[in-house]
């Protein structure tokens, strides 16, 4: 069996103000981060070895779309035997649970 790890990252080139506070509503830290404009998006795919496969999008948000072509992707690139045994392990993003996401797991054999 097969475990294979995919998650995603947004890295931005712009930046803009933002605040970070405690729970107790106290400010823990100021700085600059990305404003959304010339932002990527990865979405990758590891296994205890290696890189399997990885997508960015750029300017994009990522969708339960999106995350779909990159099931259909991944399953194509490693083959639908080692798909078959595998397990796959996400985080809990609202699109890796949208409906569309699993009717298509639950419809892959």
């Amino acid at each position: 069996m097969n475990l294979i790890f995919i998650d995603e990252t947004g890295l931005t080139l712009t930046k803009y103000n933002f605040k970070m506070w405690r729970k107790n509503h106290q400010e823990i830290l100021e700085g600059t981060s990305g404003n959304g404009k010339n932002k990527i998006n990865l979405i990758m795919a590891i296994d205890k070895n290696e890189i399997i496969y990885g997508q960015y999008y750029k300017n994009e948000t990522i969708t339960n779309i999106e995350f779909l072509d990159f099931l259909k992707e991944l399953i194509n690139k490693i083959g639908e035997d080692k798909y078959k045994n595998s397990i796959f392990t996400v985080d809990n993003a609202m699109y890796h649970k949208s409906d569309k996401i699993n009717k298509f797991v639950m419809n892959t054999d």
